[in-house]
């Protein structure tokens, strides 16, 4: 995302920093941690509940079901957000209704869709990926990413 310009929900935008909480990893990873904090803090409950021979109520199931549907739905809307730009920016076609195809991607297949759009903003084979960066590959390294025609063996769409 940060490679791409867009946002932490996969709009575009032209005045990100970089790095920092502000940044679209910064933000994304804040997400993370909090949905972490909030899993744990559940569990917490959940095992003091059961060390106390409390039964669980239906509060307790939702609101382990309502953090982490909250998640998957935040994960699908910013992943199809940064594959309609992407599509977009590469000139793209899809056959079918775009929009739609890229949220059910996003929801069935993500970790297919991000792999996907990392193989189609950058050759893995000129540039090492890394994890822990803020683009995903080795310090120093920018890539071009003006809109062109993509042209390569590692096209997928």
């Amino acid at each position: 995302m940060t490679r791409m310009g867009v946002d932490f929900m996969g709009l575009p935008s032209g005045d990100i920093p970089r790095t920092g909480v502000w940044s679209t990893s910064g933000m994304t990873n804040l997400i993370m941690v909090f949905w972490g904090m909030l899993n744990t803090l559940i569990f917490i409950g959940l095992g003091i509940k059961l060390t106390h021979v409390v039964p669980i109520s239906g509060a307790d199931i939702a609101s382990f079901v309502l953090v982490n549907v909250g998640m998957f739905v935040y994960l699908v809307y910013a992943t199809s957000n940064t594959r309609t730009f992407i599509r977009g920016k590469y000139w793209i076609r899809e056959q079918s209704r775009s929009d739609l195809n890229d949220i059910v991607l996003s929801a069935a297949c993500m970790p297919c869709v991000i792999s996907q759009m990392g193989r189609h903003t950058v050759s893995y084979d000129e540039h090492k990926g890394v994890c822990c960066t803020d683009t995903g590959l080795q310090p120093g390294v920018e890539v071009d990413i003006t809109a062109r025609h993509h042209h390569g063996s590692y096209r997928l769409w």
